[in-house]
């Protein structure tokens, strides 16, 4: 590895030889104050460490917004992928997009040259670990429980991801997860759909602690599904509850459809719900 006066340098020209002058994101990125990255050069795994940091801390600062397309911030096929959040032209892209971003900056600028995409995508969907936050900051999370409204229980539902990999770690520059093995220490519960349901319902397999409210199995609907189907549930929860239908009318009423944007959904023990409304969604 360069020693910290070279790799200043080579980043700081680096920088200029890109375009990303003084108050774009990458300038931002590379050089914040007390954590420059070229005193983290010393190894590949502490300067991608402090990379993902500085990158998640300066999205977070810059309010960036999670949506589903990363239209804008650039291609592949366009050979600038990425670009458009560094140098600030955009504020918003998805999770591929922002990972594609922090791997340009660690190309173009820190030589982090190996760090790649590949083996580093999933078609799973699942429920992120708990009190999780994203790289947008007005997204508190869209998955609740009976227990946990979307602030408390900070739990976000996917469809897909994508993240980067170097070596054997993994970094997912939209959550701040740094260094990860695998897939599964992502998903905090993994979701399939139940044998001939048409509707957004899942049942859960939990992959690791915590256990969610209510005793397993679990299943995950959205919002819509419930208000949908409302009149299956009662207007009190049954005596006993927990362990008796515990969803009700009002609180089904009382759900926002969107958290942060993004489609609401709850989590909740099959004990919780009435077996008219399981038999709607064919879960048994």
């Amino acid at each position: 590895m360069p020693s910290i006066a070279t790799a200043r340098t080579n980043y700081t020209n680096a920088l200029v030889a890109g375009g990303y002058v003084a108050g774009m994101p990458a300038h931002d990125v590379v050089t914040m104050p007390r954590r420059e990255l070229w005193n983290f050069a010393m190894t590949d795994l502490a300067l991608m460490r402090a990379l993902c940091e500085n990158f998640y801390r300066v999205g977070r600062a810059r309010n960036w917004n999670w949506v589903q397309a990363s239209t804008g911030n650039g291609t592949t096929a366009g050979g600038d992928l990425g670009v458009p959040l560094l140098k600030g032209q955009v504020n918003a892209t998805n999770c591929g997009g922002f990972n594609g971003s922090l791997r340009r900056l660690a190309h173009d600028v820190l030589a982090l040259n190996n760090l790649t995409n590949a083996g580093a995508t999933t078609p799973d969907t699942f429920i992120t670990n708990p009190h999780l936050q994203t790289i947008d900051p007005n997204w508190p999370g869209n998955v609740r429980t009976l227990a946990e409204d979307f602030n408390t229980l900070g739990a976000f539902f996917f469809i897909a991801h994508s993240w980067n990999r170097l070596g054997a770690d993994h970094y997912d520059a939209s959550t701040n997860s740094i260094a990860f093995s695998q897939v599964s220490d992502l998903e905090w519960c993994k979701l399939t759909r139940p044998p001939g349901c048409t509707l957004d319902a899942w049942a859960v397999t939990v992959n690791h602690a915590p256990q969610p409210y209510g005793p397993p199995p679990y299943l995950v609907v959205r919002t819509g599904v419930l208000k949908a189907n409302r009149h299956h549930f009662p207007i009190v929860a049954a005596p006993g509850y927990p362990g008796g239908v515990g969803v009700t009318q009002g609180f089904i009423n009382a759900l926002p459809d969107l958290s942060g944007g993004w489609g609401t959904l709850l989590l909740v023990s099959r004990s919780h719900v009435p077996a008219a409304f399981r038999a709607v969604i064919h879960y048994p």
